[in-house]
């Protein structure tokens, strides 16, 4: 394989692998209707009261989405608030990032009717996104603890994520709610791992097979 294809190869395999997982975190992060049922699953609508706890989360995503004001939350909870949402920010900027990498390549990679190297990229995408997926399942069932504690230690540069009990977001948010999210994150990603390979596949059999009997053909 020459370098200039390599470099491609290597890029379309990590531009898809942060595709998969961001935009996975992206789909399950708007998920409102998700929220609200682990607000009642998770019994803050019993310990704060549903119209708080509503109030609350609208107040807290308008902050993280926009230009809102924290009014109701402490002030560590404030400070921590401010780390995750640069975290998202920088998720999203990553993501957009890899789409337009991703994008780019797929427009060179076509214009050349390079579909092997295309194929190939897919496929070894979508089982690079499929093992790390059923490692982090196996992981979160054994200790999740372990995984949501290295996240944070990993992610921020502070201990302000860790809140007091009785604090509105760990009310809100429990250990539980990361728990399923994360799940959720990972079905999201594993079911973009498949359609990646399945993806490459189909353009392996289909398209290449086409060319091919077409030379044979000439």
């Amino acid at each position: 394989m020459k370098l200039i294809n390599k470099i491609f190869f290597s890029l379309l395999i990590l531009s898809c692998f942060l595709i998969a997982f961001l935009l996975s975190f992206v789909v399950a992060y708007n998920d409102d209707g998700f929220y609200k049922k682990q607000f009642e699953e998770n019994k803050a609508y019993e310990g704060l009261g549903k119209g708080e706890v509503d109030d609350f989360y609208t107040e807290m995503r308008e902050y993280l989405d926009g230009d809102g004001e924290l009014i109701s939350f402490s002030e560590r909870e404030k400070l921590h608030l401010v780390d995750v949402k640069y975290l998202i920010n920088m998720a999203y900027l990553v993501f957009y990032f890899a789409l337009g990498v991703f994008v780019l390549i797929l427009i060179f990679l076509i214009a050349k009717k390079n579909y092997k190297l295309l194929s190939k990229g897919l496929i070894y995408s979508g089982l690079a996104v499929f093992g790390v997926v059923f490692l982090f399942f196996i992981l979160s069932f054994l200790d999740f603890n372990w995984l949501f504690t290295g996240f944070h230690l990993v992610s921020f540069d502070n201990d302000l994520w860790l809140l007091p009990a009785n604090s509105r977001l760990i009310q809100m948010f429990p250990s539980e709610f990361f728990f399923d999210i994360f799940g959720r994150i990972l079905s999201y990603a594993g079911g973009f791992g498949i359609v990646m390979f399945a993806g490459g596949y189909v353009l392996k059999k289909k398209v290449l097979e086409k060319i091919h009997y077409r030379k044979k053909l000439k």
